[in-house]
């Protein structure tokens, strides 16, 4: 009897986590991608007050899980100051973190071309495979 419990509880809690993968994972399984590990570029100086208002408020909702609230602010920061990449990146991973994967690309293409010197910009593996196709 006590096997059947452990039995019943092992796929019980296993098909609780086969359900807590994003749907939009799928096309990234073969990445090897650990998306606990990603993270936004911390807010960059020198920006305007909006876009600076907003990147910060972008980051505070990814650090809630409020992925649809900080696409929504990381949004509104790339409006505040378009040529700023590490802007662009951020919102490009909030689109990838909410499934949208060629919007997010169109971020990281515009973070590529405005990163500078950005070496987070430049070394992002989640960027890489996104433009590149380069495995993660």
């Amino acid at each position: 009897m006590r096997f059947i419990s452990s039995l019943v509880v092992s796929f019980v809690v296993a098909l609780g986590l086969s359900s807590a993968v994003p749907a939009y994972a799928d096309e990234f399984r073969g990445a090897h991608m650990d998306e606990t590990k990603l993270s936004p570029i911390g807010t960059p100086s020198g920006l305007p007050a909006d876009a600076r208002i907003h990147c910060d408020a972008g980051i505070e909702a990814w650090r809630t899980h409020d992925n649809a609230g900080a696409e929504t602010h990381f949004a509104d920061a790339v409006k505040g100051a378009p040529e700023n990449g590490t802007l662009h990146y951020n919102y490009g991973l909030a689109l990838h973190l909410n499934g949208n994967h060629s919007a997010a690309k169109a971020q990281f293409e515009a973070a590529r071309k405005y990163a500078g010197e950005n070496r987070a910009i430049k070394s992002s593996a989640l960027l890489k495979h996104h433009l590149d196709g380069s495995p993660m």
